[in-house]
């Protein structure tokens, strides 16, 4: 057996989109929260239309994460719809993913670019950052979730028992 290199790496991360509209979780209190405007939004509190992208990436990510989801790959690569990669980024991707397995082979995630874009994380992981997402999106938005979550401050926190 030799490591995987950057080629190998970058082929076991799998590219999944949408939401299925027959399986979209929808936030039961949408229509009795106010808008917020989230260019003026000091304490981060999450508008209707935050919450909603919330439970979009919930329901992506357990699509994804359960049995045969993901294609069968190890790992995802979340990025969102109008988002575009340069040439070279996937290999790019491929070769942190090999410096960050030969540093820590339980490594957590890698972050490309900000906010949802350009995060790779093993489909394992998954199930539980979608809970951890459903479980707060009321409180704060998901970059600000995703840092909580990584960070593993909180009871279940990622990779936090071992």
């Amino acid at each position: 057996d030799r490591p995987a290199g950057p080629k190998d790496m970058a082929a076991k991360v799998s590219l999944e989109a949408a939401v299925d509209a027959d399986r979209r979780r929808t936030d039961p209190g949408a229509g009795r929260i106010k808008p917020v405007d989230d260019r003026n939004n000091p304490d981060d509190v999450p508008g209707p239309r935050v919450r909603q992208q919330t439970l979009d990436l919930v329901s992506v990510l357990r699509d994804v994460g359960g049995v045969g989801g993901g294609g069968g790959a190890d790992y995802l690569l979340l990025t969102e719809d109008d988002a575009t990669m340069c040439e070279g980024h996937l290999a790019g991707i491929g070769r942190r993913m090999a410096a960050a397995a030969a540093v820590d082979p339980m490594w957590t995630m890698l972050r490309t670019s900000i906010g949802f874009i350009g995060i790779v994380m093993h489909r394992a992981d998954s199930n539980a950052l979608a809970n951890f997402l459903e479980m707060h999106y009321q409180r704060k938005p998901p970059d600000i979730l995703l840092i909580e979550w990584v960070a593993g401050n909180w009871e279940g926190g990622v990779r936090a028992h071992g």
